[in-house]
């Protein structure tokens, strides 16, 4: 399973949207930006903050409601215009200075912007002041700035969102092998978990045995279609033929023949 992550973006079907991707598929994810966060309480902070603006509209009354509150402070090179510059990058930035305290030194710190001549209202150069700290990464953490593009390019980064939830794939359980089979039969000397599943017999006759070999002794008897089970462990006789420890419909274990015994996907 791949790595799945929630992020909150302004600009996002013309309004703050919550949106979830998967790692690894067609979603022009091109890296994360790492913002340097004094605190994790601060990274929650940011996070919070976004999750708040999910719903907020890009038009009407609330058009230039973030880059207005950084265009007070003279956050940027010159006032903008989301019409104009990147208002998902403004998004990002107005968290940043939300979660700061409204601290305008800080809110650039975490941004890794410069104090003079800010030219952070575009992903591009977001990404750029970012790469410049080392703060560029393949993988992400919960408060990270995902960007989206075609390549890492002028031109060519066109999104950026925040990273409000990273949902690491749970590993497949690991089965756990049964005992070597018992009953009175010898014990199995392989054991390979992917042989383990159904079979079904495919000869008329299939004789299941106490030992692998046409000498052992015989338990019992299979008919052409029954079912039987193994748990990934076998045997080979002397002959270097395998045989498969299994278990009939019936619970009685034994060896039969791997040659007679098809798989059932």
């Amino acid at each position: 399973m791949a790595k799945k992550i929630t992020t909150v973006e302004g600009n996002k079907g013309n309004k703050v949207s919550k949106c979830s991707y998967t790692l690894g598929g067609k979603n022009n994810i091109l890296g994360f930006l790492r913002p340097r966060y004094d605190s994790e309480e601060t990274a929650k902070k940011t996070i919070k903050w976004a999750l708040s603006q999910v719903g907020t509209k890009e038009s009407g009354n609330n058009h230039n409601r973030y880059s207005k509150e950084l265009d007070a402070i003279n956050y940027y090179n010159g006032k903008k215009d989301p019409a104009e510059a990147d208002w998902c990058a403004i998004f990002q930035d107005d968290g940043a200075y939300n979660a700061a305290g409204k601290d305008k030194a800080k809110a650039l710190y975490i941004s890794c912007e410069p104090e003079k001549d800010n030219c952070g209202a575009s992903c591009y150069y977001q990404y750029v002041y970012f790469k410049k700290h080392k703060r560029f990464f393949t993988e992400p953490k919960e408060g990270d700035r995902v960007i989206f593009g075609t390549k890492l390019a002028k031109g060519c980064i066109k999104h950026i969102g925040l990273v409000v939830e990273v949902n690491e794939p749970k590993p497949e359980p690991t089965p756990t092998p049964k005992p070597t089979p018992g009953g009175g039969i010898a014990p199995a000397t392989n054991y390979n978990m992917s042989e383990a599943g159904k079979y079904e017999v495919t000869a008329n006759e299939l004789n299941v045995r106490r030992d692998a070999g046409i000498t052992a002794e015989v338990i019992t008897e299979l008919k052409k279609g029954d079912v039987v089970k193994c748990y990934g462990y076998s045997k080979k006789d002397r002959s270097g033929c395998k045989w498969l420890a299994i278990m009939t419909s019936g619970g009685v274990e034994g060896y039969s023949s791997a040659k007679w015994l098809k798989p059932i996907r």
